[in-house]
């Protein structure tokens, strides 16, 4: 190990509470005691990594309430150190996190939860595109033949989300800062989500089986046709039209087509 490595693994281990501050001595200019001091650092970055997840989670931290929710934060930070400086983004991988402890907390549905917060954010970091207009989808539109073998492209901010209970009302509930009193009970019960941010706003709603997978497909880069196609084999009762109007309603398709 190469004296800035030795370095970096002792910052990184104080960070991580894997070490007490004497690590620092060495490092310091005339052996110094690094003393209370590098607690105070330590505890700050781990309160930082603790408010990014709180931010980035806000329904499930909601639910989970404060005292819950730190103690998982912390465990998770513990194994989930930030990598890069900025915390924008940060815990990726929560809801895998939660998963992984459901024998613990024992909330099954936790981690659906989870997911949906995470689509939040990804919607809400996903990069500015250009939205494809109606006008240009009733010229796409004139061809019926080619328009089933055009890739409608979803943009990056487009998000699917299917959760196996029926959390999306309670969950936009939280998010809109209505907290239910006492236990919540939630069904074992499909639910399918769509998050977007096509313009300023991040925005959501339910989705029937057969529209969610006719987005997924889309999002995965089937053909019109093909997504139809699926769609209809997850539920007889699809309506492309529907779906598609529903999609061009909410701007969801951006500015770059093609045919195969």
């Amino acid at each position: 190990m190469s004296p800035l490595e030795a370095h970096m693994d002792a910052v990184i281990g104080l960070i991580e509470g894997r070490s007490e501050p004497q690590v620092l001595t060495p490092l310091l200019e005339g052996g110094v005691d690094a003393g209370p001091r590098a607690l105070v650092y330590r505890n700050s970055s781990l309160l930082a990594a603790s408010d990014a997840l709180k931010s980035n989670y806000q329904a499930t931290a909601a639910i989970m309430g404060d005292a819950f929710f730190a103690a998982m934060a912390r465990a998770y930070i513990g194994d989930n150190r930030a990598i890069s400086r900025s915390l924008v983004g940060y815990g990726e991988t929560l809801p895998d996190f939660i998963a992984a402890g459901v024998s613990e907390h024992g909330l099954p549905w936790l981690p659906d939860l989870a997911r949906l917060d995470r689509a939040w954010l990804a919607a809400h970091l996903a990069p500015d595109e250009m939205p494809f207009s109606a006008e240009a989808f009733a010229e796409l539109a004139s061809d019926q033949d080619a328009l089933f073998e055009t890739r409608l492209t979803l943009g990056a901010n487009v998000c699917v989300i299917r959760a196996e209970w029926k959390l999306y009302d309670l969950w936009a509930d939280l998010r809109r800062g209505n907290i239910p009193d006492g236990q919540v009970e939630v069904a074992q019960e499909t639910d399918c989500v769509l998050i977007a941010r096509p313009f300023s706003e991040v925005f959501d709603r339910d989705l029937s089986i057969g529209e969610f997978a006719f987005l997924r497909a889309l999002k995965a880069g089937a053909t019109l046709g093909a997504a139809a196609e699926i769609a209809l084999g997850q539920a007889e009762d699809f309506d492309i039209g529907q779906a598609l109007a529903n999609s061009i309603t909410d701007a969801l398709f951006i500015a770059q087509q093609s045919k195969d």
